[in-house]
């Protein structure tokens, strides 16, 4: 994963404000899942869930949760926000 500087700075500025007992967190939009997949082990009650339109970005997102062993607290969809109904009570 090699993120823009400013995905960078949202990371690290997320890392440092969110609280460490944060139990959800979503990625909508989640490309190749760099900015969820980079904040998952800095909360580690955490689970993710991580949502893209791009069925190619969806499978990035998976081969990367599972190349850093995070493909267990990460839950990864393809399709559209809106069409989520369960989108509700994220911390993060």
């Amino acid at each position: 994963l090699i993120p823009r500087p400013e995905t960078e700075l949202v990371v690290e500025l997320a890392t440092q404000r969110a609280p460490k007992d944060i139990r959800k967190m979503a990625d909508f939009g989640c490309g190749t899942g760099c900015i969820g997949l980079s904040l998952l082990p800095n909360f580690p009650q955490a689970e993710l869930l991580s949502i893209d339109q791009s069925q190619i970005a969806v499978q990035l997102t998976r081969a990367n949760a599972e190349n850093l062993k995070l493909l267990s607290r990460t839950q990864i969809r393809h399709g559209s926000v809106i069409e989520q109904s369960d989108l509700q009570d994220f911390d993060l």
